[in-house]
Formats: structure tokens, C-alpha cells, sequence
């Protein structure tokens, strides 16, 4: 899995999180998609992801143009 900030078509606005997965190491990343879950992607900057090891939680920054917060949220691409 790879967790990355964009402003790629397709998100909710701004800069978003996107998430992509990959079957081996050896190919590319395909279904590249805004990241799943209510309340990650808004129409302000979501910055910084960043995925725990175990992979079950994501960090990311939002900003409303003044300052950044840090929000924690669930994980699961499935």
C-alpha cells in the first residue's frame, strides 16, 4: 500500500489523500483512489499520510488555510 497527498482529479477538493496497492514489489501501483472513510477528504488540504506498521491507522494533516491539525483515522482499503 502506498499513501500519498495530491491534487489529482477525482478527490474531494484541494490537496487529498490517495491510497494505491500493489500485488508484488517487482510491479507498478494500480487502483490509485482517493482514500475510503468518511471525513478524511474534504474540500481543504489533507496533507502527510502516514500508515502505522501494522496497518491500521493513518495520520494525516488537514489545513483550513491558516494552520495544520494532526487527525488519526482507521485504515482498511478493502
Amino acid at each position: 500500500v502506498i499513501v500519498f497527498g495530491s491534487r489529482r482529479s477525482g478527490g474531494a477538493g484541494k490537496i487529498d489523500i490517495w491510497y494505491g496497492t500493489r500485488t508484488a514489489t517487482t510491479v507498478g501501483f494500480t487502483n490509485v483512489n482517493p482514500m475510503p472513510g468518511n471525513g478524511i477528504n474534504t474540500t481543504m488540504d489533507e496533507r502527510w499520510p502516514f500508515i502505522t506498521g501494522d496497518g491500521c491507522t493513518l495520520y494525516f494533516s488537514r489545513s483550513d488555510g491558516t494552520q495544520y491539525d494532526l487527525f488519526r483515522a482507521r485504515f482498511s482499503p478493502n
